[in-house]
C-alpha cells in the first residue's frame, strides 16, 4: 500500500500521490509480458503518469525495483521478450488467456510458503 519509487527512490523530486497502481515495468505494448508477476511493480499514480510522459528518473527507477526484486537475468528475459517478439495477437483468444491463469496459478502457489 505504498508507492515502491516513494520507498527505494525518496530523493526523485515529484508529486507522489495515495492513489496506487500496479506498473508494467517491461512495456506492455506487445502483451508479452503483460501478466507476467514479476513485471508488476506498485507506483503510485503520478509515478505512472510521469513514467508515461517519458521522465527517464521514473523508469530507471522502476527497472532498477524490478532487477532488484526479480534478478537481472529475469529482468534481461523480460527485455528480450519485449524486444525480439512481434505483438501477442492471441492476447484476447480465450485458450491463451486461460493459459496465462494457468500460469498464475501455478506462480502464486510455488510463491506461497503453504504446503500443498
Amino acid at each position: 500500500k505504498r508507492c515502491m519509487v516513494k520507498k527505494y527512490f525518496p530523493s526523485i523530486r515529484t508529486t507522489h500521490t495515495n492513489v496506487f497502481q500496479v506498473d508494467h515495468g517491461i512495456t506492455r505494448t506487445c502483451k508479452w509480458t503483460f501478466y507476467m508477476p514479476e513485471n508488476g511493480t506498485v507506483i503510485c499514480s503520478g509515478c505512472n503518469m510521469a513514467k508515461g510522459f517519458n521522465r527517464k528518473s521514473i523508469q530507471r527507477a522502476v527497472d532498477n525495483i524490478i532487477i532488484t526484486r526479480e534478478g537481472q537475468r529475469k529482468f534481461d528475459k523480460m527485455v528480450s521478450l519485449d524486444r525480439n517478439k512481434k505483438n501477442n495477437f492471441n492476447f484476447n483468444k480465450v485458450w491463451w488467456l486461460e493459459e496465462q491463469i494457468k500460469y498464475l496459478e501455478d506462480y502464486q502457489w510455488k510463491n506461497l510458503d503453504i504446503p500443498l
